[in-house]
C-alpha cells in the first residue's frame, strides 16, 4: 500500500515567496511491520551480505554490564507478549492493550528467570556484532544519492550508546554495495551480544518510499539562513493561529513558528531533505576528513506519530486508527525504535568523498 501525506493547509511558498530557494527535495520511508526479503528495501530486515564478508563489530568501550542487557531473544519475547495483548484488545474493542493480571505475572516472571540466567559478575560486552537498521536500494528512494558503481546502501548500528563519539545514540556504520556483484550471501549474521536498551533492535519493516518537499525549521532560518523571512513566519503563525508570544526578544522570534515547524519538516523516517533541530542549536556540519559541510543522508525517526494525529500521518493510515478505541500512539511506531526523550538521529555525509566517515547527531 502507499502512504501519502497530506497536502499542508497552507501553501507556504505562495505565502513566502522566498521559501521556494530553501525546498529540498526528501523521501519519507514509511516502514511497515513485514517481512522483507534481502532483495527489498527495509528498516530491521535481512541484508544483503556477501557470505564471504566479515560482518562488522563494535570493540567499545561501551560502559555498560551485560547484566543489565537483554538479547534479542529477549526483546522479541517480550514484544510478542504485548502483541498478544494489543490484538486482544483490538479484537474486543477494548480501550486499553494493558495485559491480564495471568499475563502479567507470566511476563514479569519469565523476566526474573532470564535476568537470573545472566553473569552474575560485572562484564563489559566486547566486540559485539552490529544491528542492521536499514537496507536501502537507489531504485526504491528518489534522493538517495549513492556513490558511483553502488546502488545500495545498508545502514547498522552498536546497540550500546556512545556518547564519547561525536554525536549522542548508537554508533552508526554505513555500506555502499554494487548489488549485482554480491554472490553467495551470509545466511545466519551474528546477532549483536546484548542491547543497552530494547528500542535498539528494529522489528523488520518493509517501506512505503514517498517522495515530498520540505523547508527549514524556523529556528534554522533565524540562526543560519533568512532572520527576516523568520520573523515574517513567526509573526503570521500568531496572527492566522493565535500563538500567545512565546519571544521575549526579537532573537527568539522563532519560538512563536510552532505552527510554520509542524508543516516545514517532518520527524519521521526519512532520507535528505533538511535536519529536524529541536535541543540543538543549527549549525554546519564540517567533515573531519576535509571540513566540507555535509549533507544529511538518513533520519531516523523515534516513531510515525505520537498522541496526536498532525500533519505527517498518512491519509492510508488515518482510517484504522480512528476506528480502534485504543490511544492513537499504539501504532505509531512500526520499527519499534526510539531514541533519547524521543529524539531523531540525523546522518550526515560528506559531499566530496563517500570515503570519509559519516557524522551523527541526536536532534
Amino acid at each position: 500500500m502507499t502512504r501519502t501525506t497530506p497536502d499542508r493547509p497552507f501553501d507556504l511558498e505562495a505565502l513566502f515567496p522566498e521559501l521556494a530557494g530553501y525546498a529540498r527535495g526528501a523521501t519519507r520511508l514509511h516502514p511497515r511491520a513485514g517481512s522483507p526479503s534481502v532483495q527489498e528495501s527495509s528498516v530491521g530486515g535481512p541484508l544483503l551480505w556477501p557470505a564471504d564478508e566479515p560482518w562488522p563489530t563494535c570493540s567499545g568501550p561501551h560502559g555498560v554490564w551485560m547484566s543489565g542487557c537483554a538479547t534479542a531473544d529477549d526483546i522479541r519475547h517480550d514484544r510478542a507478549a504485548q502483541a498478544a495483548a494489543t490484538g486482544r484488545a483490538v479484537r474486543e474493542g477494548a480501550k486499553s492493550d494493558k495485559m491480564t493480571p495471568q499475563e502479567r505475572t507470566a511476563f514479569l516472571e519469565s523476566r526474573r528467570a532470564r535476568r537470573a540466567a545472566q553473569p552474575s559478575e560485572p562484564e563489559e560486552p566486547e566486540f559485539t556484532a552490529l544491528v542492521p537498521i536499514a537496507q536501502l536500494y537507489a531504485r526504491d528512494i528518489p534522493d538517495l544519492k549513492t556513490p558511483p558503481g553502488t546502488d545500495l546502501l545498508q545502514v547498522l548500528w552498536c546497540p550500546f550508546d556512545h556518547d564519547s563519539r561525536d554525536g549522542e545514540g548508537p554508533a552508526v556504520t554505513l555500506r555502499w554495495r554494487d548489488s549485482s556483484t554480491v554472490g553467495a550471501l551470509l545466511e545466519e549474521p551474528p546477532e549483536a551480544a546484548g542491547f543497552e536498551y530494547e528500542d535498539y533492535l528494529p522489528d523488520p519493516c518493509v517501506l512505503h518510499p514517498e517522495r515530498i518537499t520540505e523547508y527549514p525549521l524556523a529556528v534554522h532560518l533565524h540562526e543560519e539562513l533568512d532572520p527576516g523571512l523568520c520573523e515574517r513566519i513567526a509573526a503570521w503563525c500568531r496572527e492566522i493561529h493565535s500563538v500567545a508570544p512565546q519571544a521575549a526578544a526579537p532573537e527568539l522570534s522563532w519560538m512563536d513558528a510552532d505552527p510554520y515547524d509542524e508543516m516545514s519538516a517532518t520527524h519521521t523516517w526519512k532520507i535528505g531533505g533538511w535536519p529536524f533541530w529541536s535541543f540543538r542549536d543549527p549549525m554546519p556540519i564540517r567533515c573531519k576528513t576535509c571540513t566540507a559541510t555535509m549533507t544529511p543522508l538518513l533520519q531516523i525517526g523515534s516513531g510515525e506519530w505520537f498522541t496526536g494525529l498532525g500533519y505527517w500521518t498518512p491519509f492510508e493510515d488515518l482510517p484504522d486508527i480512528l476506528a480502534c478505541p485504543l490511544p492513537r500512539h499504539t501504532f505509531g511506531n512500526p520499527p519499534h525504535i526510539a531514541l533519547a526523550h524521543g529524539y531523531r538521529l540525523q546522518v550526515y555525509v560528506c559531499p566530496d568523498s563517500y570515503g570519509h566517515p559519516p557524522r551523527q547527531y541526536l536532534m
